[in-house]
């Protein structure tokens, strides 16, 4: 695969283009995103691609900050809205060939093609502050504040390797801010 997909960032587009079933068995339901074995695919796209043409490929590792207290709190029902709002706002965040999915129960993984890890990292910061400016309606009446903790990797060879990374990068983020964990 050469060049940038079109489609590389927007699976919501897919029902069009394949059947349900396939478009299912790609993207979450509930985020509308890529699931997590399309985005690692994805990943494993970019980084072949790259070893044949000599780039460098980053992973935005970013978890929702306090998500089971806010399903112990609001109920699972408020879980839906907060992924989705993320989602919203990753969508908006992305270059038209970056891939973003969901990753576990309230992650999100960013593939940026061409991105080093320093202009990752201030890409992550943009998203943290992003979805931490506005409330997220959960019930009604009720808002919640939601964050984002983010971890950045760089890669070029195998995306176990970076996704692991990225997760302890993550893992490091909120070791020295505990008020994330």
């Amino acid at each position: 695969m050469t060049g940038k997909p079109a489609t590389l960032s927007r699976p919501a587009a897919l029902p069009r283009e394949r059947g349900e079933s396939e478009s299912r068995a790609l993207v979450d339901p509930v985020t509308r995103l890529w699931n997590q074995d399309s985005i690692l695919g994805i990943l494993d796209r970019e980084l072949a691609r790259i070893r044949r043409e000599v780039g460098v490929v980053s992973v935005v590792r970013a978890e929702v900050d306090f998500y089971r207290r806010i399903l112990d709190e609001w109920g699972p029902e408020a879980g839906h809205p907060v992924l989705r709002y993320v989602a919203r706002h990753f969508r908006g965040w992305v270059r038209t060939y970056d891939a973003v999915g969901r990753y576990g129960e309230s992650g999100f993984l960013a593939v940026l093609p061409g991105c080093g890890r320093a202009d990752a990292t201030i890409k992550a910061e943009t998203i943290r502050r992003i979805v931490a400016a506005v409330p997220v309606p959960v019930a009604e009446g009720r808002q919640v504040r939601v964050t984002l903790s983010t971890g950045v990797a760089e890669g070029r060879t195998d995306s176990r390797e970076v996704v692991l990374a990225a997760a302890e990068a993550l893992r490091r983020v909120r070791k020295a801010n505990p008020s994330r964990a």
